[in-house]
């Protein structure tokens, strides 16, 4: 899941877009990734092995990494 102050940002970036379709869009993505990542972190799935969850879960924060990537570079 992304800290609190990682969202705090990206929601300032959002905010700031003069294009209101884009950011809508871009808000909902960074939603629905957020919430992707914070249920395979929280996941009870007795069926995984170990390393099948550290992999997805190492999967998930690149996805995660490399949006919120695309995000900053809308503030510069």
């Amino acid at each position: 899941m992304v800290e609190t102050k990682d969202t705090e940002r990206i929601l300032e970036i959002l905010e700031n877009l003069s294009d209101e379709a884009l950011s809508v869009n871009l808000l909902k993505e960074f939603s629905e990734k957020n919430k992707k990542f914070g249920k395979l972190l929280l996941n009870q799935d007795s069926t995984l092995s170990h390393a099948e969850w550290k992999n997805m879960c190492n999967e998930a924060k690149n996805e995660m990494d490399e949006f919120l990537a695309k995000i900053e570079s809308y503030s510069l």
